[in-house]
């Protein structure tokens, strides 16, 4: 090269000159963008390459939030049964308890109140060879309990007090499969607006709060699948 010349250093490119957050954020967005994909995958097969079960069983843990005469949380179990008459139709009975300590002493006893329902109705599914996710609008009853200890074996409960009338279930979850016979539901959710009245022949009357109770239910547990059917 010439003596006194000036040699001229080409421009490097852009992406080495691209500053250091700028980088961390598009690695962000990536990760954001793999684990919106991975959730879409669970539920990306075609329904219609897999076979199904005839029957489900679900059993598990049930908690709620509840009004009675005041909003509370109550704890209990829960139990379904599904008939599958097709692949995307599950009709299902839905039976649930949950109970708490209500605070109230009848001769000389704390009473415990005890929420129940029983609902029926469609559930709507989408499967494939991972996950179940489902949907459902559910009728029936439901009932509060006011109870104490009776000492009687035969009959442990003695009812002071029971309120009972129509009840409603909105709401859904996900089933993960773990074999050809069993899944694990994630979460169950269920909006449960209930009307009830008290009955007016036991000793203690239990007012509602209001026309309508706005309960919420949710459930964990496992699901026997029973049969098969494509």
């Amino acid at each position: 090269m010439p003596t006194g010349s000036v040699r001229h250093v080409s421009k490097l490119p852009s992406v080495y000159c691209t500053p250091y957050w700028t980088l961390a954020g598009r690695s962000k967005n990536l990760r954001h963008l793999v684990f919106i994909a991975g959730l879409m995958l669970v539920f990306s097969m075609p329904a219609c390459a897999q076979s199904y079960p005839g029957g489900e069983i679900f059993t598990g843990f049930s908690y709620s939030t509840a009004q009675v005469s005041a909003r509370d949380n109550y704890f209990g179990w829960q139990i379904s049964f599904g008939i599958n008459p097709r692949r995307y139709v599950r009709l299902v009975g839905d039976f649930g308890g949950q109970y708490r300590e209500s605070g109230i002493v009848f001769q000389g006893q704390t009473a415990t109140l005890r929420n129940y329902q029983l609902l029926w109705g469609p559930e709507f599914t989408r499967r494939n060879s991972r996950a179940t996710l489902f949907g459902h609008t559910l009728f029936g009853v439901a009932a509060t309990h006011l109870t104490t200890p009776s000492g009687d074996p035969a009959h442990p409960q003695n009812v002071i007090s029971i309120n009972y009338g129509f009840a409603m279930g909105f709401g859904g979850g996900v089933d993960l499969n773990v074999g050809n016979h069993l899944a694990i539901r994630v979460f169950q959710a269920d909006y449960i607006p209930t009307h009830l009245k008290p009955e007016p022949l036991l000793v203690v009357q239990l007012p509602p709060s209001g026309s309508w109770q706005h309960n919420f239910r949710v459930g964990v547990g496992v699901v026997l699948k029973i049969g098969k059917r494509t």
